[in-house]
């Protein structure tokens, strides 16, 4: 679940020996972290399901399932199951030596520093066998174009990008953990001829992963434009 969807609990009470109509069975629903009033579902029956009067809060959701026998006034917690909600986003941002703020942009000799933020996936201690795989990861994909030759664009341009790098993140906050960022001293776009000379672009993307239905879907992108180093002459001199 990518958003906060309502959940439906599939419950078995079990089968005792006084008459099931001697049973008031509900579920409590408790937000994790959250302030406010537990959420109660009465009256279900011995087996069926029931929906949630409201969705999976951001830290996930405790259901307790309860049966009260009426004669004594009795309570039996009968089960627990914790639920989790999960809707990744992500951060990308690129600086460089260039004050230029418009797009950011990098002489190719020169480096840069990208920094990732994640957040809105499972915290590794909640990962379980049912957690679904685009709760615990999201694609972080690296490319490179060098602009066609004579041009400073790729607008109208058909230029196959160069893989770089391509992984997948776990867990929330800034990737790596450790400096938290990535540094690139150099451009990674290749050329034949001189490093000085090229021109192009590097683009970054995070990707959430398919689930339940939903493809793919790109969460952030940034790009840094690369400049080749200035050349300049003087003529005319004695």
């Amino acid at each position: 679940m990518r958003n906060q969807l309502l959940v439906t609990l599939v419950l078995t009470l079990p089968v005792l020996a006084n008459p099931a109509d001697n049973y008031e069975n509900f579920i409590i629903q408790k937000q994790v972290d959250m302030a406010g009033i537990d959420q109660h579902l009465w009256n279900l029956e011995a087996t069926g399901n029931a929906t949630s009067p409201e969705g999976v809060g951001p830290n996930g959701s405790d259901f307790e399932l309860w049966s009260i026998f009426n004669p004594t006034g009795q309570n039996y917690l009968l089960d627990t199951q914790f639920v989790s909600a999960y809707a990744p986003t992500a951060q990308i941002t690129i600086e460089t030596g260039d004050p230029y703020a418009v797009v950011p942009r990098t002489r190719a000799d020169k480096g840069y520093t990208v920094y990732v933020e994640i957040l809105g996936l499972i915290p590794p201690h909640l990962i379980d066998a049912s957690t679904p795989v685009a709760a615990q990861m999201v694609l972080y994909n690296h490319v490179t174009y060098a602009y066609p030759a004579g041009t400073d664009t790729l607008e109208g341009a058909s230029v196959a990008p160069v893989q770089v790098d391509q992984f997948y993140v776990h867990g929330n906050g800034f990737f790596p953990n450790d400096p938290g960022y990535l540094q690139f001293n150099v451009t990674n776009i290749t050329t034949p001829n001189d490093l000085t000379e090229i021109r192009g672009e590097e683009h970054l993307t995070i990707t959430a992963l398919a689930d339940f239905g939903v493809p793919e879907s790109e969460l952030e992108t940034a790009k840094v434009q690369v400049w080749p180093v200035a050349t300049a002459s003087i003529s005319g001199l004695d």
